[in-house]
C-alpha cells in the first residue's frame, strides 16, 4: 500500500503535465472536437488516480494505526513483565530510579514515533526515486542539485540527535524533580499539608527553578542546532531558485514546453518534499533508536534475589520446627549505614514474636528480609532448617502474608482490594465473610449501597474515599483473607479506632493460633499477645524476653514503656 501511495502522486503530476499541454495544444489546433476530447479523457483520469490515492492513503493511515497500537501493547507487556520481576532495591535506589524513569518516560512515544518514520522512509524513498527519474529526465543537472540541497542537514540532524540523547541522560535527576515538584503543585495526595502550610508558591517557585535550569540548557543546545542548519538552508535556497531560474530560461528559449516546466516546478517541489521527508525520518530513526536505548537498559535489568530455579518447593509440611535468624547484618545497597547487626533469634512453629526499638531501629526492614525483598549482607534466614536462598521463591512469597506499615490503597472496589491478599486462588465468600469480620468492617460495608462493590479512592467516576483508618481496616481484611501460616504484621493498629482495636486484638488472638507470627507494635495490647518480645537498639538486639520478663528487667524495654517512647 505504501508502494502505490509513493507512486500515485507522482503520476498525477505527469497527468497534469500532459493535460496543460493538450489545453495548450487545443488552443492552438483546427481540430479542437479532438484534442477536447482527449484533454477530458486526462482530466477523468487525473480525478481516478487522486482518488484511488486518497482512499488508499486513508487505509494505510488505518493500518499503520493498528500496527502502532499492536507495538504499543507489545512495549508495555514488556515493561510489565520486567517490573514484576525486579527486586524492590530497584525502586527503592535513586540510581535505578532514573533508569526507570527513562524507560517508562521514552516507551511511551518512542516506538510509535519508530513505526511513523519506517512507514515514511519506504513510502518516500518510491516517490523520491521516481521523482528523481522526472528530473533526469527533465534535465539530468537538476537531479543533482536536488541531492545536495538536502545533504548538509542530514549531518546536522544526526549529530545533534546525539547531543540530545547524552543531554537527556545527564539531566535524568533534574526531569525527575521537577516532575516531583510538579506532582506536589498539582497532585492530592499531600494536599492538606501544602494548604494548611501554605507551601503551594515554594513548589511553585521550586518547579519553574529547575524548570528554567532545564530549558536554559535545552534552548542552548538547539540554538547552536539552528545556527548550523540556517547555514545549510542558505545554500539549499541558492541551489533550489538558482535552478529554477535555469528551467526558466529553458522555457523561454522554447526548449521546454509550459507543461515540462510545470512538471518540473511540481516534481521538484515533491522531490525535495520526499527528499528531506526521507532525510528527516532517518534522522528521526536514528534519534529514537537512542533514546530507545533506555528502554533495553531497563530491560537489561536483572534481579539480584535469585530465585533458583533448580530450589526446592514446599511440599504438604510446612513450619514444622520454625524459622530461625542466624547472625544477619545488613546495609541497603549504596549506603554505608549498618540497618541491621548480628542479628539471631529463632521463632518456634506456633509461636508469636513482637519486635519493639525506637524509629530507625531497622524493624521494618527487618520484616523486608524476612519477606525477601532483599537478601541479608552476612547471615541467614532458615525455614525448617532450609536457607529461604535456597526455596523457590515464588513458593515462598505464596506461603507468607504480611500487613505493611505503609500499606496500599487500590482505587479498586472493597470486594478486589480484600481479594487481591490471595489472587491464586478462586474467590472464597466465605474466606472474605472472614476476612472483613476479622478487620471490624461490617459498618464500612453497610454505610454504601453497593457494598463490597463499592468502588475506592478518588480517581474514577463514582467512587468513595475512605479515611486512612477505614483504609487500614481494607489491608487488614487483605491480610486475613490471605489465609497463611507464616504472617508478619508492621504496625497493624496504628490508625484504627479504639472500638475496631479491640475488635481487631480479640480476633487475633484466635487467628494466630494455628500461626507463626512476627508482629511489629508499640501498642501495649498487641505487645501482651505475644509469647516473647524482642528489643532492638542501635541496630541490634537489645533484649528478648516475655513482657513480664522485661518489665520486670526495667531494661530498655521498661525504659520505651515508662517513658512513653514510640517502640
Amino acid at each position: 500500500m505504501s508502494v502505490f501511495n509513493g507512486i500515485l502522486p507522482l503520476c498525477f503530476i505527469l497527468l497534469i503535465k500532459q493535460i496543460i499541454d493538450a489545453i495548450t495544444n487545443v488552443s492552438q489546433s483546427q481540430n479542437n472536437s479532438f484534442q477536447f476530447d482527449y484533454l477530458i479523457i486526462l482530466i477523468a483520469i487525473a480525478g481516478l488516480v487522486f482518488l484511488i490515492n486518497e482512499i488508499l492513503s486513508n487505509l494505510a493511515q488505518l493500518t499503520k494505526e493498528n500496527h502502532i497500537q499492536e507495538v504499543n501493547d507489545l512495549v508495555f507487556d514488556k515493561l510489565h513483565e520486567k517490573s514484576s520481576q525486579l527486586d524492590l532495591e530497584h525502586f527503592e535506589n535513586q540510581k535505578y530510579q532514573d533508569i526507570l524513569f527513562r524507560a517508562r518516560t521514552e516507551a511511551v512515544f518512542r516506538p510509535a514515533r519508530i513505526i511513523n518514520s519506517i512507514l515514511a522512509i519506504w513510502q518516500n524513498s518510491f516517490s523520491l526515486i521516481l521523482s528523481i527519474v522526472i528530473l533526469f529526465w527533465v534535465h539530468w543537472s537538476i537531479a543533482l542539485i536536488l541531492l545536495a540541497a538536502i545533504i548538509p542537514g542530514v549531518f546536522i540532524r544526526v549529530k545533534y540527535a546525539r547531543f540530545l540523547f547524552e543531554w537527556n541522560k545527564k539531566n535524568t535527576s533534574k526531569e525527575r524533580r521537577s516532575r516531583y515538584l510538579n506532582f506536589l503543585a498539582v497532585g492530592e495526595k499531600y494536599i492538606k499539608d501544602i494548604r494548611l502550610f501554605g507551601l503551594e508558591n515554594y513548589f511553585k517557585t521550586e518547579f519553574k527553578t529547575v524548570r528554567k535550569e532545564l530549558k536554559q540548557e535545552r534552548l542552548k543546545l538547539m540554538s547552536r542546532r539552528v545556527g548550523i542548519e540556517i547555514l545549510g538552508q542558505v545554500f539549499t535556497a541558492l541551489a533550489i531558485f538558482g535552478s529554477f531560474i535555469f528551467i526558466a530560461k529553458q522555457t523561454i528559449d522554447g526548449a521546454m514546453t509550459a507543461g515540462t516546466m510545470v512538471l518540473f516546478f511540481l516534481a521538484f517541489q515533491r522531490g525535495f518534499t520526499y527528499f528531506r521527508g526521507v532525510v528527516n525520518n532517518l534522522a528521526n530513526l536514528y534519534e529514537d533508536s537512542l533514546f530507545l536505548n533506555y528502554y533495553h537498559e531497563f530491560l537489561s535489568l536483572e534481579p539480584k534475589i535469585n530465585r533458583q530455579p533448580d530450589s526446592i518447593s514446599f511440599g504438604k509440611k510446612f513450619l514444622v520446627d520454625g524459622m530461625k535468624i542466624e547472625n544477619l547484618s545488613f546495609t541497603y545497597p549504596g549506603s554505608d549505614i549498618k540497618i541491621l547487626q548480628n542479628i539471631n533469634f529463632e521463632i518456634k512453629a506456633g509461636e508469636t514474636l513482637a519486635i519493639v526499638g525506637e524509629n530507625g531501629a531497622g524493624k521494618s526492614t527487618l520484616i523486608k528480609l524476612l519477606c525477601r525483598f532483599y537478601d541479608p549482607d552476612t547471615g541467614k534466614i532458615l525455614l525448617d532448617g532450609t536457607d529461604i536462598k535456597n526455596i523457590e521463591l515464588d513458593t515462598y512469597r505464596n506461603s507468607i502474608s504480611a500487613l505493611f506499615q505503609d500499606f496500599s490503597q487500590f482505587h479498586f472496589s472493597i470486594k478486589d482490594n480484600i481479594a487481591f491478599g490471595n489472587v491464586q486462588s478462586e474467590f472464597s465468600y466465605d474466606d472474605f465473610s472472614k476476612a472483613t469480620n476479622g478487620a471490624g468492617i461490617e459498618k464500612l460495608l453497610r454505610k454504601f449501597p453497593d457494598k463490597e462493590n463499592t468502588l475506592l479512592g478518588n480517581t474514577f467516576e463514582k467512587s468513595s474515599e475512605l479515611s486512612i483508618g477505614e483504609w487500614q481496616k481494607i489491608a487488614l481484611a487483605r491480610f486475613f483473607y490471605r489465609q497463611s501460616l507464616l504472617v508478619f504484621m508492621d504496625e497493624p493498629t496504628s490508625h484504627l479506632d479504639s472500638e475496631t482495636e479491640a475488635l481487631f486484638h480479640s480476633y487475633l488472638t484466635t487467628y494466630l493460633k494455628d500461626k507463626t507470627a512476627v508482629i511489629i507494635s508499640h501498642k501495649i495490647p498487641t505487645l501482651q499477645i505475644a509469647d516473647r518480645i524482642i528489643v532492638l537498639a542501635q541496630n541490634t538486639i537489645a533484649e528478648t524476653g516475655t513482657y513480664e520478663e522485661l518489665m520486670s528487667k526495667k531494661g530498655a524495654y521498661y525504659s520505651m514503656i515508662v517513658k512513653g517512647s514510640n517502640c
